[in-house]
């Protein structure tokens, strides 16, 4: 009878609002008693069944009621149904995957731009548009924007970029309407280049013919992950508007139309509610936009060429019938490229994170006041967050998280890092390898530290030296045996204005970011051009590369009448300061010139880079600061050309270091970036006196006797014997002045090398006490120094590029949108030294963060002897090891599962064990969210004498015959 009342209850919660369905559905139950389908104690007895009916109506009104009241407070939310109706438009936006972000520059021919530009009606001036649902294609990956991009061009025929605003965006509020953009020749073209902010997703759109008798209830399939939904009717007109969307069946607008969106694993259904057909709220059409994105990944774009790129301009909405759509199919002039990395990205909140943040009301500002709406903004962006300090006055937070892991052949374990103070005395941290300059110093990323326990210190410069020149063997084995650190930034350590302060700067990656033409002298008939440019980072500064392009008439000049100069007016000057360019050979029977920028990286606090050898006049020798985003003016100048005029483009020239009668040809504008201010990264220091110092023998000092020593006898006698000349004088052992020897015939030293000097039994100090500097840097493994295959080497320039886009694109935009005396500051998780863990029964322990691992997989005859079987279980075994060992809580049980999924029956058992010297329990639980365990890597040596990193993963395959 127990299934026959849980049909009515079910039936009686389904048709709670429809009392004669309700009936019927007793009236069956009464049905199947009479027919004798359910047994009941009395079935002739109507009392005992009209009990158990209304028992179980009853039963379905109070769970009706229960669940109703629960879905009134979120606290008491146990699905997502519960939440949706307490949340609103905002709280939906990172409800699901959100998508990583990223930059995509793209050239157009600006000669195109002006010929296909049509014009705006009712304005001054003409345009091209790129719809927002354009696609790139990057590899297979698509990206995308949210907004159209107006390309306009003014009557006086200057161009303008920016966003088309009139219609907003539910998923991305626009910020501001301007985008960055540049001009540059490329073989004599002038190209406009467009950076674009784009997110990396996948429109898919649907148009449906809508019919009111039947309603709307449709389902989509997608791949990937579920992002956003946008639903669109036509209007009378037929272009199309968008409504709203809800996820809750109790949410509605009755006055706007609404689609309700029920989202399951790979499929969003989309329900249009018969109310809003019976209220002429719809149009004829509907058209569904299923938003998709693949998450958090980790994809460099700088790793594809241009022809990686592809676009197209999918204008779904017909803004405008398309009018500034059109013209773009007629493009010929038309490139994309990117360097940038993809940042961000994540999947679906689960139930309790969005409880929490929904109950916390974490997502309603774009200001995030509190740490929970710091910490919702931020964990979208793929961080956890620190709380360092929160009070009246002052918040600091830290955002963390693991840095990218490597694509390469030897390991797949994420590059050793941390942040960690290391101790600098003043007026002793000066070498080549930190530079000093007045008050500042600069450490190069060329010095080399070490890691004993968790304490840092900084090598030497002789101590550098030695270890750089050891024979590659020895090398690698100091480096794997010991840990030694690198920090791939500068970092610049001020003292001036009676202060200390700390910056750091990426300048390893400079690039050119715009060159266009300025100007010619065309009256002296001749014509050069830049065809290609290349800018390096060099120990000593920058090395800039040109390659030109001259018609004829220069290329017959000599060498000596042809020339090359760059000019800047640097910081707080009105004069111009100048760089010759040095020809260094031809290619393709055209001149190339190189321009050394060289500098003692003395970085003032408004980030202006002072450059050592451009000079302003033939006795110049100061220094002269540039920005970091450097413009300079490029000259192309002849000389010899006598009783010519001078051109206008002549007030440009640096005459001092040009032979007479110089004119300028071609005036060309380059702008570069140098170099990047990291104020975002973590450099706390802090100050204390440092410990007395005291004067040491500087060498060992042997004791020595200070007088005569004679043998006695037991009564303390001086011993005679016989002295050669018939007489006697006591036996003397040891002279005055003779070394002082122990039994074993060793000398005893009064001091010993090192030994602190004292007088009168006090110590000797050496100078007044300094100031010690603990300063916070950025620190990776020393073992990527010595590798040198080529994807490592990759691996290790990439890391620094992250950092540099997460401070860039994620933690810049959150710091710009915080209160007052909010910071916030990157850090990336720690997987050096030693870290703190929980263990049984809560007992806390120090483990080394890197640690090897040994599998033993047992096989049967016919798979263990399948070497390609083995080949694929060790590739997935180390994909495996790398996930689990990012986890919180790690433990041994964990890999084995983790493993058993992946390799199913191929092998008969497994065994996983910790390998080294130091291991850590066989479970243990990470106390800090801003810290990983990783897998011990270390250095090898390859058959073609490359060296390599590789896993500390031992993978045993035992054949186990049944």
């Amino acid at each position: 009878m127990s299934s026959s009342l849980k049909d009515l209850k079910n039936n009686t919660l389904m048709f709670r609002s429809n009392p004669n369905a309700i009936q019927r559905a007793a009236y069956d139950l009464l049905e199947g008693v009479s027919d004798e389908s359910y047994q009941i104690l009395t079935p002739t007895n109507p009392f005992v069944f009209l009990l158990e009916a209304a028992a179980a109506t009853a039963s379905a009104a109070m769970d009706f009621t229960a669940t109703a009241t629960r879905q009134i407070y979120p606290e008491l939310a146990v699905t997502y149904e519960d939440l949706y109706r307490h949340m609103s438009d905002a709280d939906y936006r990172d409800r699901f995957a959100t998508p990583g972000r990223s930059n995509i520059s793209i050239l157009l021919l600006k000669s195109e731009i002006i010929e296909l530009a049509k014009e705006v009606p009712n304005t001054s001036y003409r345009k091209l548009t790129l719809p927002k649902n354009t696609e790139f294609s990057v590899a297979g990956y698509p990206f995308g924007f949210h907004y159209p991009i107006d390309i306009r061009v003014q009557a006086h025929g200057g161009i303008q970029v920016v966003y088309d605003s009139r219609v907003s965006s539910p998923i991305a509020p626009l910020i501001t309407n301007q985008l960055e953009w540049s001009r540059m020749d490329i073989n004599n073209l002038e190209f406009i280049k467009i950076d674009i902010p784009v997110e990396q997703f996948k429109v898919a759109t649907y148009s449906i013919a809508l019919n009111a008798s039947t309603g709307f209830t449709e389902q989509f399939e997608f791949n990937h992950h579920f992002y956003y939904c946008r639903v669109y009717t036509s209007n009378a007109e037929g272009s199309w508007s968008e409504i709203k969307t809800t996820h809750s069946e109790q949410v509605h607008d009755l006055k706007n139309a609404t689609a309700v969106l029920k989202v399951t694993e790979g499929s969003l259904e989309v329900h249009i509610p018969q109310y809003y057909f019976n209220s002429n709220l719809l149009g004829n059409n509907l058209r569904i936009d299923v938003y998709t994105t693949r998450g958090p990944i980790d994809l460099n774009l700088g790793n594809f060429d241009s022809t990686a790129f592809s676009a197209q301009w999918r204008d779904f909405d017909n803004l405008d019938e398309g009018a500034f759509v059109a013209p773009l199919s007629a493009i010929t002039g038309f490139s994309a490229f990117s360097a940038s990395l993809v940042v961000g990205g994540s999947r679906s909140l689960s139930v309790e994170q969005l409880r929490e943040r929904v109950i916390l009301n974490a997502n309603l500002s774009s200001t995030p006041i509190t740490q929970d709406q710091l910490a919702a903004s931020i964990t979208t962006l793929g961080y956890s967050i620190i709380k360092i300090i929160d009070n009246v006055t002052d918040r600091v937070y830290q955002a963390t998280r693991a840095l990218p892991s490597p694509e390469t052949e030897g390991t797949t374990t994420v590059v050793g890092a941390m942040i960690e103070p290391v101790a600098l005395i003043d007026g002793d941290t000066s070498d080549e390898h930190a530079l000093t300059n007045g008050t500042q110093t600069t450490l190069l990323p060329s010095n080399i530290y070490w890691l004993n326990g968790n304490q840092v210190t900084r090598l030497s410069q002789s101590e550098v030296t030695s270890l750089n020149n050891q024979e590659k063997n020895v090398k690698i084995n100091l480096f794997n045996n010991n840990q030694y650190l690198y920090s791939p930034f500068h970092y610049v350590l001020d003292r001036s204005d009676d202060r200390f302060d700390v910056r750091a700067y990426y300048l390893n990656d400079p690039e050119l970011k715009s060159r266009y033409f300025e100007g010619e002298n065309s009256e002296l008939g001749y014509q050069m051009t830049t065809s290609g440019i290349n800018i390096t980072a060099t120990t000593t500064g920058f090395i800039i590369q040109l390659k030109t392009r001259g018609d004829v008439r220069i290329n017959a000049l000599p060498d000596s009448q042809v020339h090359t100069q760059l000019s800047f007016i640097p910081k707080g000057e009105t004069q111009r300061a100048y760089i010759n360019g040095v020809l260094i050979g031809e290619v393709d029977d055209e001149r190339v010139y190189e321009f050394e920028l060289t500098t003692r990286y003395h970085i003032d606090d408004s980030h202006h880079i002072e450059l050592t050898n451009a000079k302003m006049y033939s006795s110049d020798i100061q220094p002269h600061p540039i920005n970091l985003n450097a413009q300079f003016d490029l000259l192309y100048i002849v000389s010899g050309l006598n009783n010519q005029p001078d051109g206008s483009l002549d007030d440009l020239l640096g005459e001092d270091f040009l032979p007479p009668e110089s004119h300028v040809i071609i005036h060309e504008r380059l702008a570069f970036k140098l170099g990047t201010a990291l104020v975002d990264l973590l450099t706390q220091s802090r100050t204390s006196i440092s410990s007395q110092v005291y004067r040491t023998h500087e060498a060992d000092v042997p004791m020595l006797y200070s007088e005569n020593v004679y043998r006695r006898d037991s009564d303390g006698l001086p011993v005679l014997v016989d002295d050669g000349n018939g007489g006697l004088e006591a036996d003397l052992i040891h002279a005055l002045g003779d070394p002082v020897l122990d039994d074993e015939d060793n000398p005893v030293y009064l001091h010993r090398k090192g030994d602190i000097k004292t007088v009168d039994g006090q110590p000797v100090i050496d100078g007044e006490r300094g100031l010690k500097r603990f300063v916070n840097l950025f620190l990776m493994d020393g073992r990527y120094l010595n590798v040198t295959v080529e994807d490592q080497l990759n691996y290790r320039t990439q890391v620094p590029k992250t950092i540099v886009d997460y401070l860039d694109n994620d933690i810049a935009n959150l710091s710009e949108n915080m209160l007052e005396r909010t910071e916030l500051y990157f850090v990336p998780k720690r997987n050096l030294g030693t870290l703190e863990v929980t263990v049984e029964d809560g007992d806390r322990r120090l483990i080394n963060a890197a640690q090897g691992l040994q599998i033993d997989y047992y096989m049967d005859n016919q798979n263990y002897n399948d070497t390609n079987l083995r080949q694929t279980i060790e590739q997935i075994t180390r994909v495996i090891i790398n996930e689990q060992i990012n986890q919180a809580t790690i433990s041994l049980s964990g890999f084995t599962s983790a493993l058993t999924v992946a390799v199913g029956d191929d092998v008969v058992s497994m065994k996983v064990l910790w390998q080294g010297d130091d291991i850590p329990p066989e479970t243990f639980t990470l106390l800090d969210n801003s810290t990983n365990t990783t897998i011990r890597q270390k250095l090898v040596v390859l058959f073609d004498n490359n060296v390599q990193l590789e896993d500390d993963i031992t993978i045993n395959f035992i054949r186990h015959q049944t």
